[in-house]
C-alpha cells in the first residue's frame, strides 16, 4: 500500500513534480542520477487504498483478477505489457508452480549462503531420465513409443510388415 511515491522536487532527473511513481523505479532513477554526480529527486510516500493499490501492481494479471478486469486487460494489451509472472497470484492464475524457491533469486541465494548460481547447479545432480515406455502387441513387437502419434506408429508398423 506504500509502494508508490509522489515526486516533490525533480532535482536533476527527468521526473515531473506531482507525478506518482513506483518506489522501486524512483530509487533506480535517483541512483543513476547520483552516480552521474547530479542532484536526486525527492518524493513522499502515497498511501493507496486496497483497490487502488491492487490496480497499480507490476503484474497486470494480478491487477485484472482483483477489479476492473476489462479495463486492466484492455490497457495492458494496448500498451503491449508483458507479465513477468514473478508473484504467487499470477502464477496461480495461469496454473504454474508458485515461485517459492529461495535459490532462484539473488536475494534468496544470499539468505541461503550460496555465492553463485553455478555452485548451486554443480551441487544438484540431475538424474538421467528413463527411456520412454514402449507398448508391445501380444507377440512382443513394439507397437508405439510414448509421444508417438497413432498414425506414425501405424505407418512404421505397416512398413515393417512390408519389409518382412
Amino acid at each position: 500500500m506504500l509502494r508508490r511515491v509522489q515526486i516533490r522536487e525533480a532535482g536533476d532527473t527527468e521526473l515531473l513534480p506531482g507525478d506518482p511513481m513506483d518506489k522501486k523505479d524512483f530509487e533506480e532513477v535517483n541512483e543513476m542520477v547520483i552516480a552521474e554526480g547530479g542532484d536526486p529527486a525527492t518524493a513522499v510516500p502515497i498511501l493507496l487504498g486496497i483497490t487502488r493499490a491492487s490496480l497499480h501492481m507490476d503484474s497486470f494479471l494480478a491487477a485484472a483478477s482483483f477489479q476492473e478486469t476489462t479495463r486492466v486487460l484492455t490497457e495492458s494489451a494496448v500498451m503491449g505489457k508483458q507479465d513477468k509472472l514473478i508473484g504467487l497470484k499470477e502464477n496461480v492464475i495461469i496454473g504454474r508452480l508458485i515461485p517459492a524457491r529461495y535459490d532462484t533469486t539473488p536475494e534468496g541465494r544470499d539468505k541461503l549462503g550460496i555465492d553463485d548460481l553455478d555452485k548451486l547447479l554443480a551441487i544438484e545432480e540431475v538424474p538421467e531420465s528413463p527411456p520412454p515406455p514402449q507398448f508391445e502387441d501380444e507377440f512382443g513387437n513394439i507397437i508405439a513409443t510414448t509421444g508417438e502419434t497413432i498414425e506414425s506408429a501405424a505407418e512404421r508398423n505397416n512398413l515393417d510388415q512390408q519389409l518382412d
